[in-house]
């Protein structure tokens, strides 16, 4: 199995793409991760490896649904003209480790 060490990814502008790649979870190093206009994506989750995911941001992704699982490193969070997101308060405490979280154009109340 070959390892890859990204650190960053950006992901926009797929508006005919409804999933992202399944293997996603095997970018253990990934720190930055950005996704944007990308409005056929439904959900995705990210699980699996180790994450140390810190930083993650999601823009104009009008139809996601996204689970938060396994982000514990997670410190900083925005999230914009994202009107399906459900609301993460009712999910696990998967972001105790947030230091900032920024959203605009939501539906929904992120925190209680």
């Amino acid at each position: 199995m070959i390892t890859i060490a990204l650190q960053n990814l950006v992901i926009k502008n797929c508006k005919n793409l409804e999933s992202l790649p399944k293997e996603l979870h095997t970018l253990t190093s990934l720190q930055n991760f950005v996704i944007e206009s990308y409005p056929a994506l439904v959900s995705f989750q990210i699980t699996g490896s180790p994450i140390v995911l810190q930083k993650l941001e999601i823009r104009n992704c009008k139809n996601l649904e996204f689970q938060a699982k396994g982000l514990q490193k997670l410190t900083n969070m925005k999230i914009e003209e994202c009107s399906s997101l459900i609301n993460c308060k009712n999910q696990e405490p998967v972001f105790c480790g947030l230091r900032n979280l920024t959203t605009s154009n939501s539906h929904h109340s992120w925190i209680s």
